[in-house]
């Protein structure tokens, strides 16, 4: 048997026979034997012995014959002597001589008997090796108890593997352990016992480093077969018996706990082995939670620099909505796919009725398309700044020479780097009622155009910035009307997959403006999004998501002093009306109002947008509401009108509050939270809910 071929069943721990000694187990079969044969033997009158290494045993004796006193010295093999030769498992004790002289039967009765002894020896030698199985298996239970004990109450690991490595060495006096763990392909002892000065092991043909690459347990029993082993590794080269029980984690951490002793105090049996193999993987569960413990720290961190990174990024990446074009609105969502990432936009406010939107998409994701995406941000506004200096005289750059002036900054850069960066740059001048547009690779803008009621795509011929240093970039331009809608869009949105890797693709883009363009910006964007997460079946989408909407304003559609949004059918949106009731509240009434105030007409106007998501739109979740908010006379007004199913108040019968029936409770709570309440069809043909809020009677601060 070779040094590695021994394993950790009881069988081979301890070699089954080969290991006891022979001439104990020879006694035990003879013992067996005699009792077997004894009257067999006198019945038949046979002349019974048994030769062993021991000697030879007389079991009986056959007194008419004369050589049956010395049947151990014969040798004959006639027809009246037999010698049977006697083994178990496979190791020879001795054999049965028998003088029968010829007697019917008496071989076979005698080889029959042999066969008993040998069974009956086997199945106590099973029952024993069970016993210590048991056993064995108890005490690395137990073994197991103490260190998961010690787990709780200890917290650092290197005093838990020295409360493991305790236990090891606790088996009996004079042994000797060390707890090896792979590093970057070298051994290094984590704590060792009643040894000192190891170094560590860095060849991959030493005994302990070949035994941790079997991923099994190793025991080498006796001077004589630890003395065969090649390359033995100096700490243990001279000692009588050896134990390894390898460690290996799910992380892909190998190592060993070795335990050995210099005298011989008998051998490493299944006891021992179970218990050793035990504490290996109490320690491989010490190292894996430290490793995982470290790795939730470092982890965190990184969360922490991301979240870092990320406000960052909203601050030099995403620009802020503008707030002096009175005639434009603008709509922005952005969502990475990494916490940070390339992707880009800002608005440039010339005057007020003047605008540049400028968005970008740099080749990758992460930090380094955001440190990228900051730098080409930045030179659009450096360049800007240099076209409005006091020496321009109001003159303002035109788009494409804005371009002109990054690629010829940032070109270079770009194709060191191997990376580039697509641009939409886009001018909405509303004084000569144009959109001039530079598109550099990017995504094309989809246009609703809404005096035709269809949407087209906006494309520009230019290459995108770090392609080319000799690229020369062109604007175009286009007429602009009230009530036009452009969306602009990274691909991070038409490239978005569902489960079958179908593209979203822009002609949903499209789709979605078409659908939803009675919306306002912000409210359409969020839309696209919808539209997209419900496409994919998840909301961790694979790339950058970034859309902007920009809506030139249609003065005759907002009501006087007041405010106005369009939401959809979904009651999801129910959310966006209890926003618009609380800014009406804040921004509409001379002062604001109380928060019960504000509260209750968050609750009369949600149950009024809901009544119409669930019965004049019959729950058809993509159809328009119109919300309108205004001040007369001291009252709040707000009115909300869809073209769904017209409704009858008067056929809904009062709400029964003993709850003998259902129903009513929706238009019982609207009346209690206005003062009052119409409804009625507007001269567009839209079905309307008019509700009134005294602010004269109660709520006002």
């Amino acid at each position: 048997m070779s040094q590695l071929a021994a394993r950790s069943t009881p069988e081979t721990l301890i070699d089954s026979v080969e290991d006891l000694a022979t001439g104990e187990l020879s006694a035990r079969f003879l013992a067996e034997f005699r009792r077997a044969v004894g009257e067999l033997a006198e019945g038949l009158r046979i002349g019974i012995a048994f030769s062993s290494q021991t000697g030879i045993e007389h079991l009986a004796s056959r007194s008419e014959c004369g050589c049956s006193v010395n049947i151990g010295r014969t040798t004959s093999s006639d027809s009246n002597h037999s010698r049977i030769h006697v083994s178990l498992d496979g190791k020879h004790l001795g054999d049965v001589l028998a003088c029968h002289g010829g007697a019917p039967g008496a071989v076979k009765a005698i080889d029959y008997l042999i066969r008993v002894a040998a069974r009956q020896i086997a199945f106590e030698n099973s029952e024993q090796a069970l016993l210590e199985e048991l056993s064995a298996s108890w005490e690395s239970l137990e073994a197991v108890y103490e260190i998961s004990s010690d787990l709780r109450a200890v917290t650092t690991p290197c005093d838990l593997l020295e409360r493991i490595i305790n236990r090891a060495v606790s088996v009996r006096e004079g042994l000797q352990a060390v707890l090896w763990l792979e590093e970057k392909n070298t051994l290094d002892a984590a704590v060792a016992k009643n040894i000192s000065g190891l170094k560590p092991k860095r060849r991959d043909n030493e005994f302990i480093a070949r035994a941790i690459k079997g991923h099994d347990a190793v025991v080498i029993n006796g001077r004589a077969k630890v003395a065969e082993i090649e390359d033995c590794d100096a700490e243990i080269a001279d000692a009588a018996n050896i134990a390894i029980a390898p460690i290996a984690t799910r992380q892909g951490l190998n190592g060993a706990l070795v335990v050995w002793e210099k005298e011989d105090r008998g051998a490493f049996n299944s006891h021992s082995v179970r218990l050793f193999q035990a504490l290996a993987l109490q320690a491989a569960m010490v190292v894996e939670n430290d490793r995982l413990h470290r790795s939730a720290l470092a982890s965190e961190r990184l969360h922490q620099q991301l979240e870092i990174g990320s406000k960052i990024q909203q601050a030099l990446l995403l620009g802020r909505a503008p707030k002096g074009v009175a005639k434009i609105d603008v709509g922005a969502l952005t969502s990475a796919s990494q916490s940070i990432d390339g992707d880009f936009y800002d608005f440039i406010e010339h005057n007020n009725n003047c605008l540049d939107v400028i968005v970008g998409d740099v080749m990758g994701k992460g930090i380094p398309a955001a440190l990228m995406g900051a730098a080409t941000k930045s030179e659009v506004l450096r360049a800007m700044s240099r076209s409005n200096s006091p020496l321009s005289r109001g003159w303002i750059a035109e788009p494409e020479d804005i371009v002109a002036s990054v690629h010829g900054e940032l070109t270079k850069q770009f194709i060191d780097l191997e990376s580039f960066t697509t641009l939409c740059y886009a001018r909405f001048d509303l004084d000569v009622n144009q959109l001039q547009l530079v598109d550099c690779g990017h995504t094309r803008t989809i246009r609703y155009w809404r005096r035709l009621g269809t949407c087209g795509m906006l494309e520009g011929q230019n290459m995108p910035i770090g392609f080319s240093e000799g690229e020369v970039y062109k604007q175009f331009s286009l007429p602009i009307e009230p009530g036009d809608i452009f969306v602009f869009y990274s691909d991070g949105v038409t490239e978005a997959r569902n489960p079958a890797g179908e593209m979203f693709g822009e002609a949903r883009v499209a789709d979605c403006v078409m659908r939803f363009n009675f919306l306002d910006p912000q409210h359409l964007v969020d839309r696209i999004k919808q539209e997209v997460i419900a496409f994919t079946g998840t909301e961790h989408l694979e790339d950058d998501f970034t859309c902007l909407a920009v809506r030139i304003d249609d003065e005759s559609q907002k009501p006087p002093s007041g405010i106005r949004i369009s939401v959809t059918s979904d009651l999801r949106d129910l959310a966006h009306v209890r926003t618009f009731v609380r800014r009406a509240c804040k921004e509409l009434a001379a002062r604001p109002l109380d928060k019960e105030t504000t509260a209750q007409l968050e609750l009369g106007v949600n149950e009024a947008a809901s009544n119409i998501m669930r019965h004049a739109y019959a729950g058809h979740a993509d159809q328009p509401i119109c919300l309108e908010a205004e001040l007369e006379n001291g009252s709040l007004v707000i009115r909300l009108c869809h073209k769904g199913k017209t409704f009858d108040p008067s056929a809904v019968a009062s709400p029964s509050f003993d709850g003998s029936r259902d129903g009513g409770f929706g238009l019982f709570i609207i009346d209690e939270m206005f003062d009052d309440v119409t409804y009625f069809t507007d001269e567009m043909g839209r079905h309307c809910t008019r509700l009134v809020k005294n602010l004269q009677i109660k709520g006002a601060i």
